[in-house]
């Protein structure tokens, strides 16, 4: 009933807390910043001697510490949303979207960040302002929660790609005044990676092009030559199919054969009979002129 007349009762304990947060937050980024100065400098000095492998192995925990950083700056800033909203919070019970973006991101953090002890209680105050559904929404990422997307990104890391670290070490190289080209010889940078990839891929297609087509050749030669198989047992079947109805034939033929010379035979006798006749009477007449 207070808060209807007076608003919220707890606005001024929670900016309170939200203040020391901010002043943690800075000491916090000072200490990374010098543990992020220092690790520069040890891996420009592993790589001046040629240790780039070492140094590799040891940018992780540069690429942490920098991106701890940046999530600092992140919720310094919507501590200082929230704060300079403070006004509307404490007479509204209502949430908008950015100052909800604002809140769910302190409340995600206060899980996952142990050095910010005074989230914790942030977390709780705002619970009871808004309701102990809207704070598990939060801090459990159910379904509903605008916590921003940045904060999840840079406290969800837990391995660092291999392109990441060559692009740092390609940065802590050129800012200790050291050749990127040292570094290009043993680890290449992303975009030559990408390039050789796409090279191995152009030359993967060329050498398997000739591949498909002699084996679709092959192919074809195959079914070409089973369907020459498949004509010649056709006329090897025609052929023998022939070779039977000749074989049932042949003895027919010899039989008319026999029949037919003897035809012939009777009509070249015929044909034959007058000129053995003709030939018999001039041999007469002859004979009777050479008696007289």
């Amino acid at each position: 009933m207070f808060d209807i007349f007076f608003g919220w009762r707890k606005a001024s304990k929670c900016k309170r807390l939200i203040k020391q947060v901010q002043c943690r937050l800075k000491l916090l980024k000072n200490k990374r910043l010098t543990i992020v100065r220092q690790l520069r400098e040890d891996l420009a000095s592993l790589i001046k001697v040629g240790n780039e492998e070492t140094a590799f192995n040891r940018v992780e925990q540069l690429v942490q510490d920098e991106n701890m950083i940046a999530f600092y700056e992140l919720l310094d800033h919507f501590c200082e949303f929230i704060i300079n909203n403070m006004p509307y919070i404490k007479k509204h019970k209502d949430c908008p979207n950015d100052i909800n973006e604002a809140i769910s991101s302190l409340i995600f953090a206060s899980a996952r960040c142990g050095d910010l002890p005074e989230l914790c209680v942030i977390r709780k105050l705002f619970g009871e302002r808004y309701g102990q559904r809207f704070a598990a929404a939060a801090l459990e990422l159910l379904p509903g929660n605008l916590v921003n997307r940045e904060i999840k990104e840079r406290l969800c890391i837990n391995s660092v790609h291999a392109d990441v670290k060559l692009r740092l070490l390609e940065d802590v190289a050129r800012d200790s005044c050291v050749k990127p080209e040292i570094l290009a010889l043993e680890f290449p940078s992303a975009l030559q990676q990408q390039a050789n990839r796409n090279s191995r891929e152009r030359v993967l297609e060329r050498d398997t092009q000739p591949c498909f087509e002699k084996f679709e050749g092959h192919q074809i030669q195959e079914s070409n030559a089973k369907e020459m198989e498949r004509k010649a047992v056709d006329i090897d079947s025609s052929g023998t199919m022939k070779n039977f109805s000749t074989a049932i034939a042949l003895p027919q033929i010899h039989q008319h054969n026999d029949v037919i010379p003897t035809c012939i035979d009777s009509s070249t006798a015929q044909q034959s009979s007058p000129d053995k006749l003709d030939s018999q009477i001039h041999e007469k007449g002859r004979s009777r002129e050479f008696s007289q």
